[in-house]
Formats: structure tokens, C-alpha cells, sequence
């Protein structure tokens, strides 16, 4: 929860950097003129409606970010998450009871053997009945 929190604060944060705007002094003009008096110094006018809104805005945006995250992220007690080579020794092992129960379940030299004499045999009755008789 605080890890949520945080992240919230820092988005404010940040929202608000990027969307108040510095108030910079009026340029100076290219041709020199006389020093005003401080009487006649005008101050730029701070806009605090629109800084407001801008907080507002970075606040609402945290909010969305916040709430848009998945749960798990926030979790203090998520599963330990597995290494890369944990997960590869694991699937290598699935793969070789996989092919380890593929080869037990394939029939052996002698019945391939038997099979294919089967075949020859049923071959060589067909050829010579097809081929004898006019």
C-alpha cells in the first residue's frame, strides 16, 4: 500500500512539473530606452487559477494510475518470481517425460519387424494374384 502511495505522490509530483510554466520577465527590447522607475514596474500577473488546475489535473492523473494498476504489483507477499534458468530447467524436464513416455509407448524392434513381414507377406500374396492371373 505504501509502495501505491508512493507512486502516486511522484506522479503528482511530476504532473506538476510539466504542466506549471515558469513566469518569465518580458524580453528586453532591442532598442535601448530610459530605466523605469520603480513606480512604473509592473508585475506579471501570477496565474494561480491556472497552477491550481494543474495540480488538480496531476492529482487526478495519480489517481488514475494508481487505481489502473494491477493489484499484484502491490502485493507484500507475491510469489518469488522464478529465474530464467529455474524456468528452463523445468521445461527441459517436461519435455523429456514427454519424450520418455513416447518412447514407451512405441512398439518395440521385434513387433516393427513382425509388422513389416505382415506386409511383405500380404504385398507378395496381392502381386502374384494380381499379375498370374490373365
Amino acid at each position: 500500500m505504501a509502495r501505491c502511495f508512493m507512486l502516486l505522490a511522484a506522479v503528482g509530483l511530476a504532473t506538476c512539473e510539466a504542466f506549471v510554466v515558469p513566469v518569465e520577465p518580458p524580453s528586453q527590447p532591442a532598442t535601448p530606452r530610459r530605466l523605469p522607475s520603480r513606480m512604473e514596474t509592473v508585475e506579471a500577473p501570477s496565474d494561480v487559477s491556472a497552477a491550481g488546475q494543474a495540480v488538480v489535473l496531476s492529482m487526478l492523473a495519480g489517481l488514475i494510475v494508481g487505481l489502473a494498476a494491477p493489484a499484484s504489483s502491490w502485493a507484500e507477499d507475491a510469489a518469488p518470481a522464478v529465474s530464467p534458468k529455474e524456468a528452463r530447467a523445468a521445461k527441459f524436464k517436461e519435455e523429456m517425460q514427454k519424450a520418455s513416455a513416447k518412447l514407451q509407448a512405441a512398439p518395440s524392434k521385434e513387433e516393427r519387424l513382425k509388422k513389416s513381414q505382415q506386409q511383405l507377406q500380404e504385398y507378395s500374396k496381392k502381386a502374384d494374384t494380381e499379375y498370374t492371373s490373365p
